[in-house]
């Protein structure tokens, strides 16, 4: 069976994603950070695993492939799905909030897709969408 690893599962795009890659067979890995009870509905519902994750940390992302590595296999496909958004004018949002939205909406991109490449890389197989 092939792991699938979907960042932001726990809710919309994500979801519909976890559900069809379940329908298509994967193991499916259902990140979230703060959607706790809608992640652990979404894995009941497709028989997925939930992963706590802040997917912006990268120690968090080291440990959460780690977990999934040693206890299910590689992951062969990788969903970055992740993001926030401020609900402010523009003219609200302070520095902090563009860093988190940055770290959440694009670093994570690259922490998890990071962590993941080794493994797809020795084993010739591996496929990464970018929502």
């Amino acid at each position: 069976m092939k792991n699938v690893l979907i960042t932001g599962a726990s809710r919309g795009i994500g979801a519909a994603c976890a559900e069809r890659f379940s329908e298509a067979g994967y193991r499916v890995f259902i990140t979230y950070n703060n959607s706790e009870k809608e992640a652990m509905d979404i894995a009941k519902n497709i028989k997925g695993i939930p992963v706590q994750c802040d997917v912006s940390k990268k120690d968090e992302v080291l440990d959460m492939v780690s977990f999934i590595n040693k206890n299910y296999g590689s992951i062969s496909v990788l969903v970055n799905n992740a993001g926030i958004s401020q609900q402010k004018m523009f003219c609200d949002i302070t520095e902090d909030d563009w860093d988190m939205m940055m770290d959440v909406n694009l670093k994570s991109m690259y922490l998890v897709t990071h962590a993941v490449l080794d493994d797809m890389v020795r084993e010739k197989y591996g496929r990464i969408i970018n929502i």
